[in-house]
C-alpha cells in the first residue's frame, strides 16, 4: 500500500463524488455544509483522493499547503476537507494558498457551464469553497508577480507549470521553501506537453524521492533534502544533450505504465528542438498495450492520445508550432 494511503477514499464517501465524465473532463458533486454544488475538473477522482489523503494523514501544520493552479477550486476544497478531518490540526485559519489566473478559457469543455464574469471564473472558485474561505488565501492573477513570502511549505500541488518560465517560478520561489519531508504533487508529470517537469525532477533527484502516482497525470514526490535557491537557471542552462539524458533517465526510472507517456514527452522535446525525425522515430516505438489491470494506474489510453498529439505536431511546419504553444526552450 502507498504511504499516502489514498485508495481507501476511492469508494468511501468524503464529500466529493464523481457524477459524470467525458474524455476531457469529469463532473463532481461537492457536498459542502451549506449545500451541494456540481463542478467540472480535468483531474481524476484518484487525484482528488490523493490530495484529501495528504491533508488528512500527512499534514502536521509545521508549514502551509500551496495549491498552484486550482482553476475551479475543487483541489482547494479537497485540501480543506482533509485538514478538517485531520485529528492533529486544531482551529481554522488560512493554511491553504491558492494561486491561479482564474481566467476563463474559451472553447474549454471543462468550463462550458462555468460563468465568466469579466473574463474571470473566480466567482466559481469562491462558490465551490464558500464554506472554507477562512482557510484559503487566494492569489488571483499572474503567479510570476506573486513572490512567495509565507514561510515553509509542507504540501505543494503544482498544476500551473505549463511553461518553462512558470516552472522556473515554482523551482525558485516554492521549492526552496519545502520542508524536508514535505510532499510535492506534480500534476502534469505524466503529460506529453510538459517535458520540463521530468527534466526538473531528474535534475533534482537527490532532493526528491518518488512516492506514488495515479491515472490522470499526478506523481507524488517527497522532499528528502532542502532545495537551494537559484536552481531554475542552472537546470535551464544544462543544455539539450543533458536534458535529453535526464528525460531518458525519467523514462528508465518510471513505473512501467508511465513509460510510454514519458516517451511521448521526450518526443515533444525533440519537436521543440526541431528534430522531427527523431520524434517520429521515437513515437513508432511507443507501446499502447495495457501494462496493468489496475484502472487507477492504467495510462494506455493517455499514451494513445499522446502519440497522436505529438505526431500531429511533429508533422507540422516548424513555423506553425508556436501556434500550438510549442516554442524553443
Amino acid at each position: 500500500m502507498s504511504e499516502v494511503a489514498w485508495r481507501q477514499y476511492l469508494d468511501a464517501y468524503w464529500g466529493i463524488q464523481l457524477v459524470a465524465e467525458a474524455p476531457a473532463w469529469r463532473e463532481y458533486q461537492i457536498d459542502n455544509p451549506s449545500g451541494s454544488i456540481t463542478c467540472r475538473s480535468m483531474l481524476m477522482r484518484y487525484e482528488f483522493a490523493m490530495l484529501f489523503a495528504l491533508a488528512r494523514h500527512h499534514y502536521s501544520d509545521s508549514g502551509v499547503i500551496v495549491d498552484g493552479g486550482p482553476l475551479t477550486g475543487i483541489t482547494s476544497n479537497a485540501f480543506a476537507r482533509g485538514i478538517l478531518a485531520n485529528p492533529s490540526i486544531k482551529g481554522r485559519r488560512r493554511r491553504i494558498f491558492a494561486f491561479d489566473l482564474f481566467n476563463h478559457i474559451p472553447n474549454q469543455e471543462t468550463l462550458d457551464h462555468v460563468p465568466s464574469r469579466n473574463g474571470s471564473i473566480l466567482d466559481t472558485f469562491i462558490d465551490v469553497n464558500k464554506d472554507y474561505l477562512d482557510m484559503i488565501s487566494i492569489a488571483a492573477g499572474d503567479v510570476l508577480t506573486h513572490k512567495w513570502d509565507s514561510g515553509p511549505i509542507e504540501i505543494l500541488m503544482i498544476d500551473l507549470a505549463k511553461s518553462w518560465d512558470l516552472n522556473d517560478f515554482v523551482v525558485d520561489q516554492w521549492f526552496p521553501q519545502l520542508e524536508v519531508g514535505a510532499y510535492l504533487v506534480q500534476q502534469d508529470y505524466c503529460s506529453w506537453f510538459t517535458y520540463w517537469l521530468p527534466i526538473t525532477m531528474m535534475a533534482l533527484k537527490d532532493h526528491f524521492q518518488f512516492v506514488d502516482y495515479a491515472m490522470g497525470s499526478s506523481n507524488i514526490f517527497r522532499c528528502v533534502k532542502a532545495v537551494p535557491p537559484g536552481m531554475a537557471a542552472a537546470i535551464r542552462a544544462l543544455g539539450w544533450e543533458r536534458h535529453e539524458a535526464l528525460l531518458e533517465e525519467a523514462i528508465r526510472l518510471a513505473p512501467e505504465p508511465i513509460k510510454p507517456v514519458l516517451a511521448c514527452t521526450k518526443a515533444l522535446f525533440y519537436v521543440a528542438h526541431q528534430m522531427q525525425d527523431r520524434a517520429l522515430a521515437l513515437l513508432r516505438t511507443v507501446s499502447l498495450e495495457r501494462k496493468t489491470e489496475d484502472w487507477a494506474l492504467d495510462f494506455s489510453g493517455v499514451a494513445a492520445g499522446s502519440v497522436n498529439a505529438v505526431k500531429f505536431l511533429a508533422e507540422l511546419p516548424a513555423s506553425q508550432l508556436v501556434l500550438y504553444g510549442v516554442a524553443p526552450p
